[in-house]
């Protein structure tokens, strides 16, 4: 493990010198310990899985719903009869576990489950190469931007009425609308105007004249912040 170990560190050192980030790192003789203990150690340090007695701790420290896939309906049936750390799952062979998970078609996740009771786990680790996709999430749900002084802090019935007159004016015919403003991508309409230099992401409703430009825009900006994220790990 002496040798794992020293690997562990040199891997947190290349990692802070190359991109100035922390890991964390879990050494242990299986992928599952390894895991836990990177979990454990969160944000910034190394836990060494050298013994029994080092394995039983974190088993004990382990909520049941820690466990890789365990969560939901099946934590909660398992949580339900009174355990709640993955070491407490010893306490139960795999064909009481299947009983009180539902019945002998539960038996291939008992197994699972008695097997990481004790700390085993037989699966391969395998390298799987570079990301084959980067995701950028961006929301377009209607929100107050903060820009300059906000004449509205703290006045709740002045902030309702500043949404209700945005969203109302999507539903005017186009014709009727002044022309919208953009300041930094965002969407100002007249309902913006009141006491603030605030513009308000206004929602994309189907069938709106402005629709298509400010998607069109929404996604430029998007590809924009997608590419210049893969400019960075080249």
């Amino acid at each position: 493990m002496s040798a794992a170990a020293a690997f562990a560190a040199a891997v947190r050192s290349a990692v802070k010198q190359s991109l100035g980030l922390v890991v964390s790192v879990g050494v242990g003789p299986n992928k599952l310990l390894a895991k836990l203990g990177s979990r454990a150690s969160k944000p910034d340090g190394v836990l060494v899985l050298d013994s029994t007695a080092a394995v039983q701790a974190l088993l004990a420290a382990t909520p049941v719903e820690g466990l890789p896939g365990l969560g939901g309906v099946v934590a909660s049936t398992v949580r339900s009869h009174g355990i709640t750390t993955a070491a407490e799952l010893q306490q139960y062979s795999a064909g009481q576990l299947s009983v009180l998970l539902g019945g002998p078609q539960q038996m291939k996740l008992a197994e699972k489950l008695f097997e990481w009771g004790h700390g085993r786990d037989n699966t391969p680790v395998v390298d799987k190469g570079p990301p084959k996709s980067i995701q950028v999430q961006m929301s377009l749900t209607p929100f107050v931007l903060n820009r300059g002084p906000l004449a509205l802090a703290g006045n709740a019935s002045s902030l309702t009425a500043l949404v209700e007159g945005t969203i109302a004016a999507q539903h005017q015919p186009q014709q009727q609308q002044r022309p919208a403003t953009h300041t930094d991508g965002a969407a100002s309409t007249p309902a913006a105007d009141v006491g603030s230099t605030a513009s308000v992401l206004l929602p994309l409703l189907t069938g709106a004249g402005d629709t298509w430009p400010r998607l069109i825009a929404i996604l430029g900006a998007m590809s924009g912040d997608l590419l210049g994220r893969v400019m960075l790990d080249r």
